[in-house]
């Protein structure tokens, strides 16, 4: 049973058995490495793009957000993943948030631009 549900009423344990079921191996089980774990890219691969880019993401909302509930970080990891920044890092990437008021809902949603600035190796960073 886990620690934080020590106090749990029958009716509950009944309703989540997936909460308290004893958690095991088999044990034939292979363990294999998480490949999220491993890094996405090297500096040292041939053929990379290292290009400096500006990336805008504007979201137009019905409603303004705190700054710091503008979650950017999603959209800059799935940039990486897919090969368009070489890394988030404010070496390869200026990342600019803003937000624009809509009307309508159907009007709600997310842009994102990406300029190239200048290559890594034109950088005196």
């Amino acid at each position: 049973m886990k620690p934080e549900f020590y106090h749990a009423s029958e009716s509950f344990k009944r309703l989540n058995p997936h909460l308290f079921a004893p958690h095991s191996v088999a044990p034939n089980a292979e363990q294999k490495p998480n490949p999220g774990n491993e890094p996405l890219a090297t500096a040292t691969r041939a053929g990379v793009d290292t290009t400096k880019r500006r990336v805008c993401i504007t979201s137009f909302r019905l409603r303004m957000l705190d700054t710091r509930n503008l979650w950017d970080h999603f959209f800059t990891d799935a940039l990486v993943i897919g090969g368009i920044l070489f890394d988030d890092s404010p070496k390869y990437a200026e990342i600019e948030v803003s937000q624009i008021i809509v009307k309508d809902k159907a009007e709600v949603r997310t842009e994102i631009e990406v300029n190239a600035l200048m290559s890594a190796k034109d950088q005196n960073v």
